[in-house]
């Protein structure tokens, strides 16, 4: 049976091994008539290698979507229903989106617009590097019931000041929120971090470091860097 038939399905979850142009129409054409879906959650991991994804920006989600997460796959920007309010009940959000690296095409791609997501309570931000992304105003106040965030600093190539004034920005943001949500921030790659007293020397020597997430030090990405957005929230 065709899934695009099962007009009353609520939960789908696919796992797919290749992704071309006709898989990608097939796919899109099959959810756009399930109406009633709340949760959606697609897995790329079977796919030989890493991909970009446009085709979201053609996709109307149901009113009724409270998860929406892809794996493995990139997306070339936050699709623009996510900053809307058709999905008003959407409260776990887990995708990668592939960004420019200057600081207003980030701020373009993370800023959280007035009833957007009125659900959400847990937000979490991975931005690589973080040395390219200041702590700046991403809507945090457009979230009324935001009431924990968790920030990971990418540490590479910045120096221990950089560092600390980054996670004091990122504090002096989160505290501002009514709430005043908790937060928690992880550093990763401290080892790849510049000495302070000489930010132009060569940055210190960790081949075998390994972050609190227990990936090794080296950055997995070249050239665009990829934006990590998860949000979570309780069951509603």
């Amino acid at each position: 049976m065709e899934v695009g038939k099962l007009m009353e399905l609520k939960i789908l979850s696919i796992s797919l091994d290749k992704f071309d142009e006709g898989t990608e129409k097939a796919l899109l054409q099959s959810l756009c008539g399930l109406r009633r879906l709340r949760n959606l959650r697609i897995d790329f991991w079977l796919c030989e290698s890493t991909m970009i994804w446009e085709g979201w920006d053609h996709w109307e989600p149901p009113p009724q979507l409270r998860e929406f997460c892809i794996f493995d796959v990139e997306l070339a920007r936050l699709p623009a229903w996510v900053n809307s309010m058709c999905v008003p009940y959407l409260s776990e959000l887990r995708l990668d989106v592939v960004v420019a690296m200057e600081a207003r095409d980030l701020d373009i791609a993370l800023t959280f617009l007035q009833g957007a997501m009125p659900m959400l309570t847990e937000l979490e931000l991975l931005p690589w590097e973080s040395k390219y992304w200041a702590a700046s105003d991403v809507g945090l106040g457009h979230l009324p019931l935001l009431n924990r965030v968790l920030v990971f600093l990418d540490c590479e190539g910045a120096t221990g000041r950089q560092v600390e004034e980054e996670e004091a920005a990122w504090r002096r943001m989160v505290n501002a929120h009514p709430n005043r949500p908790s937060i928690l921030v992880h550093r990763l790659r401290e080892g790849w971090m510049k000495r302070d007293e000489d930010d132009d020397d060569e940055e210190i020597s960790a081949k075998d470091h390994v972050d609190g997430n227990g990936a090794d030090g080296n950055s997995a990405y070249t050239g665009q860097e990829v934006l990590h957005l998860r949000v979570a929230c309780i069951p509603i």
